[in-house]
């Protein structure tokens, strides 16, 4: 079964230098969640999938305003985090977006990026 959620809103300070940490700024997430479901013996009940209010509000306990120096620390400490807590999670695609602070890059333009993890690595 997969599970995707789109542009989580987050508020972090990143960047790698001191002036980009003054203030939590957006960045948005986006998941894309494969994990166990035993359809066969499916009986409609929460436990048995994936709770998508725990997923983002274990995101929210763990990193909203929290200081990164790059965007990789916080994909990679979403992901991990992600296939550490929930054993029902067989992967999961994690990509940050945020937008350039610098004047010298039109201001609609986003950075993104994206990696995917998967349980058997944690192994």
């Amino acid at each position: 079964m997969r599970l995707t959620i789109q542009d989580y809103t987050l508020y972090i300070k990143i960047g790698h230098f001191a002036s980009e940490k003054k203030f939590a700024r957006e960045v948005y997430l986006s998941l894309d969640i494969e994990f166990f479901l035993d359809v066969k013996n499916f009986d409609n009940m929460l436990q048995e999938t994936m709770d998508y209010s725990a997923v983002t509000e274990l995101i929210e306990d763990k990193f909203t305003y929290k200081t990164f120096d790059l965007i990789e620390t916080l994909v990679i400490s979403v992901g991990r985090e992600l296939i550490c807590h929930f054993p029902r999670i067989n992967t999961v695609s994690v990509k940050a977006d945020k937008s350039f602070l610098s004047k010298k890059v039109s201001k609609n333009a986003k950075l993104s990026l994206t990696h995917l993890f998967r349980r058997q690595d944690f192994l």
